[in-house]
């Protein structure tokens, strides 16, 4: 909606990347910054990052062949129809297409004779196991991380352009899948992410959503709350060294909540290096701060409430602009 109001009002953000650092220098050649980008993105995703003991287990892992010769008739093996392409193509959100620029709009619009065409295809693949070779390439998008130095290529998170064509056979095999494991109950509805909940004690609590972790330890003795939070974090790191996770150093905070001013502040260590202080943060869309006043989350609160409103106001006037029925459907 704002992309609409700043075009009506000619205001057009500034996207293009205009300077990056690499080892103290800067670089301004757009060559040379995709090439700086992409160490910095190859980096971030190199097997250099593991631990010994991972990257152990996981060469020993990657050496055991798999088997994908049945040994009976399955009924997930079965040829894909045109009814799964008719469901995955009506419940798909139009995004950017990939380097062969074919887009979602392009295969909605396409004839039923068309469709048969790609199915035919989707089929050859699934039961020949042979990927294609151009879907193996995508345009990588450098989206800046808010609040971050932009000069920074590692400030920077990669968006993967994929083909559509890709991406809808991948949609079809997945909603098959899934249908499979639920409904024999290979999936047990007790399952967690993994078992990093089981190695924390008892007298810590802990919230896990996806990949945000939040622990917390309440006790009138500070080196006790010390003790019992750096334990926490010790087996937190060990069971992530041996699922080859790593916990970020930079993304790891402490808040100390307590009402009396003059209170020492706990030293815990991630790793070996120290876990920085911060008077709020924001876990799962709430801000919390030092005092539990919320008062910040409130501020920030209205602040959504307020881009809302603007927006009503530029598209409404009392002499001009949406009438009654439009400004309710915004």
């Amino acid at each position: 909606m704002w992309d609409n109001v700043r075009r009506v009002y000619s205001i057009y953000p500034e996207k293009h990347i205009s300077c990056l650092q690499k080892n103290g220098q800067e670089v301004r050649n757009i060559s040379e910054m995709v090439d700086v980008l992409a160490e910095a993105f190859a980096s971030i995703c190199s097997a250099s990052n593991y631990t010994e003991p991972f990257l152990v287990h996981k060469n020993c892992t990657e050496r055991i062949k798999l088997r994908f010769q049945a040994t009976k008739h399955l009924s997930y093996n079965t040829d894909l129809t045109i009814f799964e392409l008719h469901t995955a193509l009506s419940v798909i959100k139009h995004t950017s297409p990939g380097p062969d620029e074919v887009t979602y709009s392009m295969l909605q619009h396409l004839s039923e004779h068309s469709l048969l065409n790609i199915l035919y295809m989707f089929n050859c693949i699934w039961k020949e196991h042979v990927f294609p070779d151009c879907w193996k390439h995508t345009f990588i998008i450098p989206i800046p991380k808010p609040g971050k130095d932009p000069q920074d290529p590692l400030n920077y998170r990669p968006i993967a352009l994929t083909s559509c064509m890709c991406k809808l056979f991948e949609r079809i095999v997945n909603v098959r899948l899934v249908h499979i494991l639920e409904k024999n109950e290979y999936i047990s509805p007790f399952q967690a992410i993994n078992p990093i909940l089981s190695v924390i004690p008892q007298t810590v609590q802990k919230n896990l959503y996806v990949d945000d972790l939040h622990i917390s330890c309440y006790a009138r003795n500070m080196q006790l709350i010390e003790r019992r939070r750096q334990t926490a974090i010790n087996n937190i790191v060990e069971c992530s060294n041996k699922s080859g996770f790593t916990i970020s150093a930079q993304k790891t905070i402490i808040i100390h909540f307590c009402k009396r001013p003059l209170h020492p502040d706990p030293e815990l260590f991630l790793s070996g290096v120290p876990i920085r202080f911060q008077d709020n943060y924001k876990f799962l869309g709430l801000v919390f701060d030092k005092h539990l006043t919320f008062l910040l989350h409130i501020a920030s609160f209205r602040k959504r409430c307020l881009r809302s409103l603007n927006i009503l106001r530029t598209l409404s006037n009392t002499s001009w602009g949406a009438d009654h029925s439009c400004l309710l459907r915004v």
